[in-house]
């Protein structure tokens, strides 16, 4: 099969033929549709986790198709389904696997990270993490769901907890802040986006978004208090994750107000002023990491009912990977990239 493989940092991906993965027992062999471009690809490739991929590798962890083989002990799929994948291969045994925290397991195996993932023409996954795609819903669509859409999901409903009438900022209006601005929406919140380029602002409104700030051109913590009234946000979703982000958001949340953290810088750390910023405000500042499975069972049942809609920003082929990064590195791109096979 044809595989687009990382074998040096900061180098090109390189399209090459591999073997197409050998399935066991409990597991699908998936003949790839699509998969979702996401940034943290980008990070991958310039080398900044090293301990967590093992050269050469395949990324690529939001991949969607079609089931061509089934292992003997799989349950619930035949050939020809239409299938997402959940990413992460769990322990099923630690303390956050059996609390459903498969986010958190202690010992994963992800697909994209760990293992090879789906820039490539098959992929294989156990059949416990494959859900069938709703009809209504094309491959597309579902690859940008396991992780652009799955995770701003978990960012707002499970670490922002947000609620009817709560004040919601979100910072970076890329392909997981658009959809974080359809979910605060649709939990009937206040929604102020936040970007540095004006057509993303735009972008936000025509997805409901009441508010939005320009963040080059406008102090933010002082626009979002005029904007409540004096209050400060009730949480603030840091799409972005640098140093100037976090900032804006501890400085624009009401007292007790919540910042959620899901973008990540990992060349510049940020500081926080104990007393001023965390102590006397109580403010909470969260980490939120991807999304569990059960999650992504629930949105993929919003997208089915219209809850929420995909948004695909750019499609390439699986040989213009290199491409697809650039492109997504340069923010050129509303929404979310994905790669045909």
């Amino acid at each position: 099969m044809k595989a687009m493989v990382l074998r040096e940092y900061k180098q090109p991906l390189k399209l090459e033929d591999v073997d197409i993965p050998k399935i066991g027992p409990g597991e699908l062999l998936i003949k790839v549709k699509a998969c979702g471009v996401c940034a943290s690809n980008i990070k991958y490739v310039e080398g900044a986790y090293p301990d967590v991929l093992k050269l050469p590798h395949i990324l690529g962890h939001e991949p969607v198709g079609e089931v061509v083989e089934v292992g003997s002990t799989a349950k619930g799929f035949v050939k020809g389904d239409r299938v997402c994948v959940y990413v992460f291969i769990t322990c099923g045994t630690c303390l956050y696997c059996k609390k459903g925290e498969d986010n958190n397991c202690l010992s994963p195996q992800r697909i994209g990270m760990e293992l090879n993932g789906a820039y490539a023409e098959y992929v294989k996954a156990p059949a416990y993490n494959c859900f069938k795609i709703p009809e209504r819903v094309s491959y597309e669509e579902a690859a940008v769901l396991a992780d652009a859409t799955a995770t701003s999901f978990h960012a707002l409903r499970e670490k922002a907890k947000i609620r009817v009438g709560d004040d919601v900022v979100l910072m970076g209006i890329g392909s997981l802040g658009i959809n974080g601005v359809q979910i605060a929406r649709l939990a009937g919140a206040r929604t102020i986006a936040i970007d540095i380029a004006a057509a993303k602002m735009d972008f936000a409104k025509r997805y409901g978004a009441n508010e939005t700030i320009d963040g080059r051109k406008e102090e933010i913590p002082e626009r979002v208090r005029a904007l409540t009234g004096g209050k400060g946000a009730d949480s603030f979703i840091d799409f972005v994750g640098s140093a100037d982000s976090v900032r804006a958001g501890l400085h624009s949340l009401r007292r007790g107000g919540k910042l959620v953290v899901v973008g990540h810088d990992p060349y510049r750390p940020f500081q926080v002023r104990p007393f001023l910023d965390l102590i006397m405000e109580e403010t909470e500042i969260i980490g939120s990491h991807a999304a569990t499975r059960q999650e992504l069972r629930e949105v993929l049942n919003l997208v089915q009912t219209g809850g929420i809609k995909p948004i695909i920003g750019a499609r390439y082929p699986l040989a213009q990977a290199n491409e697809a990064h650039h492109a997504l590195k340069t923010q050129e791109i509303f929404g979310r990239i994905v790669l045909i096979p």
